[in-house]
């Protein structure tokens, strides 16, 4: 009996050892495209939602997104900002 368990504890914690690995985090992209012809890059610092592409369409089965690239229309971006030096906020700025 207790061999079986010792050999089911085994297995089960060799079995549960490949789950618990964490994949690093990619860094975020910055939002690239043009407004009325100039191109744009937000910085992945400033970008507070992702970026909306004319022709997106978030809603249909499956989305359709479109790719940033430095010739794509931005439709609409949001930015978040420390006020009033304009610096993006972040944990080390948040409470001041």
């Amino acid at each position: 009996m207790s061999k079986t368990l010792i050999t089911f504890l085994v297995a089960f914690s060799l079995g549960t050892a490949g789950c618990s690995r964490v994949e690093p985090a990619k860094p975020p992209m910055p939002g690239m495209g043009t407004i009325h012809g100039v191109r744009m890059v937000i910085p992945a610092e400033y970008k507070f939602f992702g970026v909306e592409y004319e022709g997106d369409d978030i809603w249909a089965r499956p989305p359709k997104r479109h790719a940033p690239g430095p010739d794509v229309p931005i439709r609409s971006f949001s930015i978040m900002l420390h006020l009033p030096d304009f610096a993006p906020l972040n944990d080390s700025n948040r409470d001041s």
